[in-house]
């Protein structure tokens, strides 16, 4: 007995896409959160039995598309999913201060380093590499034996 060859029939693939498209769309949407900016987050989660994984996804505030919404870190982990649970708002509040204290350490920091070396410039103990007139800065030492132009058969 011969075996046809099947094709797949192209109403049968559209309508498998449509119903899969439908399927997918009717899956009940869970707000799992809210960021400081207005962004609310969603969740649908998988269904394997019907081959539908989990998404996530983010809604901005301001619906323009052609911009894409500033995202908190915590919750960009979320979405890319580098974390299971969404972040609490203690968790935001939290490293937020910590992102504060940082920055005004850092500010502490560089003042501290500009009036010091205001203080050494004063005091002339600022070094400063100093060429002589005639003297030029090299960037890589000058190799005579390394020194030809191409093509310069007469070296």
């Amino acid at each position: 007995m011969m075996s046809r060859n099947v094709r797949p029939n192209f109403f049968r693939l559209v309508w498998e896409g449509l119903k899969f498209t439908v399927l997918r769309s009717r899956r009940e949407q869970i707000c799992v959160g809210k960021d400081h900016l207005g962004n609310t987050y969603y969740e649908k989660h998988a269904d394997p039995t019907k081959g539908l994984r989990g998404i996530r996804e983010v809604k901005a505030l301001d619906p323009d598309q052609c911009r894409v919404p500033e995202l908190p870190t915590e919750w960009e982990a979320w979405l890319r999913r580098k974390r299971d649970d969404p972040p609490t708002q203690e968790e935001i509040d939290r490293n937020y201060a910590m992102m504060l204290s940082r920055q005004k350490k850092a500010a502490e920091i560089q003042r501290r380093d500009e009036l010091e070396s205001e203080q050494m410039a004063a005091e002339g103990t600022l070094h400063k590499p100093r060429l002589k007139s005639d003297q030029q800065a090299v960037a890589f030492p000058k190799r005579e034996e390394y020194e030809y132009v191409p093509r310069d058969l007469g070296r």
